[in-house]
């Protein structure tokens, strides 16, 4: 009997226990559904707001927890490359009798712009169209072919990198031949069939250079034309000149993790476009302001271009200690800011920014899509009179600016276009191409007190001078 009663009270223990499993599982549950619903009624927002050149977006992390984003500048996302792969493809729909080949080297060309590289030591950084389409922006010639020929490869195109002696163009095979495609100067040639030449044929025909009607632009303005004009004894050089040119390698060897989606911190704000990068003439960043009592993850998809203030980050299982400005990263270099801050004394993060994507027009939009949207202040900011941004569209009118103004001239005097004089190099070197080639907007100030006649021969000498005498372009 005492046995039976120790059976049943250790039986009814067991089941006690059961029953408290059975409902702390229930409750789990039921915990797990509610949070769920949560999540499902928590619907993406987006956010829309215009700006212009003259203006910033701030964007601030109001709430209690850090916040994850979209940003596309006027609805563009080209943070993968199956992204930009499918807008070509999507573009190329709306001209059908253009070829697809032809669709991404006006993309490339349109989406990209000429300034030196940031990164010299690595030349495989600078071949990803995610990095330089999504973020960085520019490049030398050699950067905006590598761009070109990915972007072709990944199409389904056999393409490849020409370095013929100082230039880079790309080639890629279609319709059964080979085409030369420059994404640097936008500009191709034809052969006798009028077809698009080949590498080998414009280095067997160096004389085709010489002849106007065998070239076709994506700029077509009479500025961009008279510009490439010349370079064509250049081009023909280089073309013929095979005993030093190569095919440029353009292969990258590690695949890149990236989202466009941006990890705000509470506190932190986001300010873009915000200035330009010291590294080039048309470099763009975007700023970023970390809260000194902020420790842990960094993520914004973006390749990093410097740090201010005091502190210290964690890149890859390498810590890094941040007092001052820390811009020479070595690891860092053309890598997205995903990072841990492990000390904080105050930091600001600067990343590139394609000025390409922000400034496509006049008025530019960005779209910020997140789930927690109302948790963001975002405002239009006025710049200061002072925070001028330099865009490459700025050269390109600039120097319709200048070809209208020596078109003029050369007509009224019966005199070359680009014609000089030996004796003016000295003064031009020294007070022009610092203008010219970083500040066009101050050279144009500058010139106001000349009168009419001495600004058109100014121009003259300068533009004539650029290109045939200088090297500060090539430093």
């Amino acid at each position: 009997m005492h046995y039976h009663k120790i059976v049943f009270f250790s039986s009814l223990k067991n089941f006690s226990i059961k029953l408290i499993l059975v409902k702390l599982i229930q409750m789990v549950f039921i915990v797990y559904l509610v949070c769920s619903c949560s999540n499902i009624n928590k619907k993406e927002e987006e956010l829309k707001i215009s700006y212009n050149s003259d203006e910033y977006i701030s964007i601030y992390n109001a709430g209690r927890s850090p916040i994850e984003f979209k940003v596309l500048p006027n609805n563009k996302d080209f943070s993968s490359l199956d992204n930009i792969v499918s807008y070509i493809k999507d573009k190329a729909k709306e001209f059908p009798e253009k070829p697809l080949e032809i669709c991404a080297w006006e993309f490339v060309y349109n989406n990209t712009f000429h300034d030196k590289d940031i990164v010299i030591d690595d030349w495989t950084r600078t071949t990803m169209p995610e990095l330089i389409l999504s973020s960085v922006g520019g490049g030398l010639c050699g950067t905006r072919s590598a761009v070109l020929t990915n972007i072709l490869v990944a199409l389904g195109y056999k393409a490849r990198s020409w370095c013929i002696e100082g230039h880079v163009v790309t080639e890629v095979f279609s319709d059964g031949r080979w085409k030369v495609l420059d994404p640097d100067s936008g500009v191709y040639f034809f052969n006798d069939e009028k077809q698009i030449a080949s590498y080998k044929e414009l280095c067997d025909n160096p004389q085709w250079f010489n002849d106007t009607a065998r070239c076709v632009f994506i700029d077509s303005s009479e500025s961009k034309v008279s510009e490439t004009y010349m370079y064509y004894a250049i081009y023909a050089h280089c073309f013929s000149s095979v005993e030093d040119n190569r095919v440029f390698y353009t292969n990258f060897d590690y695949k890149l993790e990236n989202e466009n989606i941006y990890f705000l911190p509470e506190g932190a704000e986001l300010i873009m476009p915000w200035e330009n990068s010291e590294r080039g003439k048309f470099y763009l960043c975007a700023k970023l302001i970390i809260p000194s009592n902020y420790k842990g993850k960094i993520k914004i998809p973006l390749v990093l271009d410097k740090i201010e203030g005091k502190g210290k980050i964690k890149f890859n299982k390498k810590r890094y200690e941040i007092d001052g400005c820390m811009t020479n990263f070595g690891d860092f270099n053309l890598m997205l800011g995903n990072f841990s801050i492990i000390e904080n004394h105050g930091m600001e993060f600067y990343f590139f920014i394609n000025p390409q994507l922000f400034f496509e027009k006049e008025i530019n939009n960005i779209i910020i899509k997140s789930s927690d949207i109302k948790e963001l202040d975002v405002e239009k900011v006025k710049r200061g009179e002072d925070e001028v941004l330099l865009l490459p569209h700025f050269k390109k009118l600039l120097m319709n600016i200048f070809y209208n103004m020596l078109e003029e001239y050369a007509q009224n005097h019966n005199i070359e276009i680009f014609d000089s004089s030996d004796k003016t190099i000295k003064y031009l070197c020294d007070t022009c191409c610092n203008l010219y080639f970083s500040k066009p907007i101050q050279l144009i100030d500058t010139l106001k007190d000349l009168d009419i006649m001495e600004q058109k021969y100014f121009f003259n000498q300068l533009e004539y001078f650029i290109q045939n005498k200088c090297d500060c372009k090539n430093e």
